[in-house]
């Protein structure tokens, strides 16, 4: 294998790590679909991924907290969604399941977080449809019955 091949592979696997922090299998995807665009042989992928985990640019481990702590911020989701994303991108069921037995997730404060954002322009809405779509919106988030109805309790009704 050629030296810049190597060169080349890495490169483009740095400027697709420059967008954000990327799985295993998220960045071994995108390196097949290089080589088969400038027709190299794919074992440039394991030795590229193999530099790439020596040197901590791709970890897993790390890419669960990331993530997890990130869209909680931003687009807060239930545990089961936060699961099956993380899955979708790569990470084993073990990494998942190491992260959240170290670190605990609440799932009530992401689902108040989301109504939040949304009680304004439900705010004038009648008390039946509002109810409606808040436990229509939370439910397409992942969460369940008792997370919905505790976040509405608490962000319409005033209840803590």
């Amino acid at each position: 294998m050629d030296d810049q091949h190597f060169d080349l592979i890495l490169k483009k696997s740095f400027h697709y790590l420059s967008l954000r922090s990327r799985t295993e299998q998220e960045m071994r995807n995108y390196l097949q679909k290089k080589t088969e665009k400038y027709n190299f042989k794919p074992e440039i992928i394991d030795k590229v991924i193999e530099y790439l985990k020596e040197r901590n640019f791709i970890n897993d481990k790390d890419f669960v907290e990331e993530y997890i702590s990130s869209r909680l911020k931003s687009k807060p989701r239930s545990l089961f969604l936060l699961k099956r994303e993380l899955s979708q991108k790569g990470i084993s069921e073990e990494n998942i399941e190491t992260y959240l037995s170290e670190n605990s997730v609440d799932e009530q404060a992401a689902a108040e977080k989301l109504l939040t954002r949304k009680s304004y322009t439900w705010a004038n809405l009648p008390y039946l449809k509002k109810k409606k779509k808040t436990y229509d919106f939370l439910r397409t988030k992942g969460f369940n019955f008792d997370i919905i109805r505790l976040a509405f309790e608490k962000i319409f009704e005033g209840k803590s």
